[in-house]
């Protein structure tokens, strides 16, 4: 017991830590969204990075991960011990997840400790279905051209049953000229070139398959084409592609390989 009367000082309280977090990788974010593509080589991964203030040189940041449909509870996938200089720590994480998948950071005092002493925020990446293709491009031919192309879908395994009975949107352009090597079409409008979708077929629990066939007239010019597809996004279904619309089933987009459609 202390003797005397009087207040007495009370300890001071330091401040908590705070974890920023967010994420980026090889494709510019859509709407806001990151992500990555499925089965897309260094496509797939992605980059969970932040600051934390407040942080102590020894502690460490754990790193945890909850895939769709977000119903178990987050799991452990990484740890980094931190080297903070003043009272700042960066960390950085690659992940490469197979559906959308929601990450959070948490600091620990060190790599034995049970309870965290602070939590980022929520960091969603969303993962894309993608596909590769082959055949014919035809830039010169007599009065018609035909186009035949296999396209290969890659998707996660999970999601295949929905994938696979999706609509397939068919994107076509033509640039003609008089004079060799024409312009890229600036625009891609759906259906054009006579464009046709084959059935899926299943090839593997991450593989589909189809065939596409385009017919456009060229009479006597050089012709310049380019073509797109897309299926229409179901995150909130199967955890693939990005929340809400993302062009696909549009009448036209712009003829760009970073447009992206869903």
């Amino acid at each position: 017991m202390l003797a005397g009367g009087g207040s007495h000082p009370k300890s001071a309280v330091l401040p908590a830590a705070t974890i920023g977090i967010a994420a980026d990788s090889s494709y510019q974010p859509v709407g806001g969204y990151t992500y990555v593509g499925f089965m897309a080589g260094q496509d797939s991964t992605a980059r969970i990075h932040g600051t934390i203030t407040r942080a102590v040189s020894g502690e460490v940041a754990q790193l945890y991960a909850q895939p769709f449909p977000f119903k178990a509870s987050p799991a452990q996938v990484d740890a980094v011990i931190l080297h903070a200089t003043g009272k700042t720590a960066q960390y950085s994480f690659r992940v490469t997840p197979s559906v959308a998948t929601r990450y959070t950071v948490k600091l620990f005092q060190n790599s034995t400790a049970h309870r965290p002493s602070a939590t980022s925020p929520v960091q969603t990446v969303y993962v894309s279905a993608t596909y590769t293709s082959s055949g014919k491009n035809a830039t010169t031919c007599n009065v018609v051209c035909h186009d035949t192309y296999t396209i290969k879908w890659f998707v996660p395994a999970s999601a295949l049953s929905i994938e696979i009975a999706k609509k397939t949107y068919v994107y076509f352009g033509v640039t003609l000229t008089k004079q060799p090597k024409p312009p890229d079409p600036k625009t891609l409008s759906l259906g054009a070139g006579s464009s046709r979708a084959g059935p899926n077929s299943f090839i593997s629990d991450t593989e589909f398959d189809q065939i596409i066939n385009f017919s456009y007239r060229i009479n006597d010019d050089y012709a310049q084409t380019d073509w797109q597809v897309c299926f229409k996004d179901t995150e909130t279904t199967d955890g693939v592609g990005l929340p809400g619309h993302h062009g696909c089933g549009d009448q036209s987009t712009p003829d760009l390989e970073s447009e992206y459609l869903g």
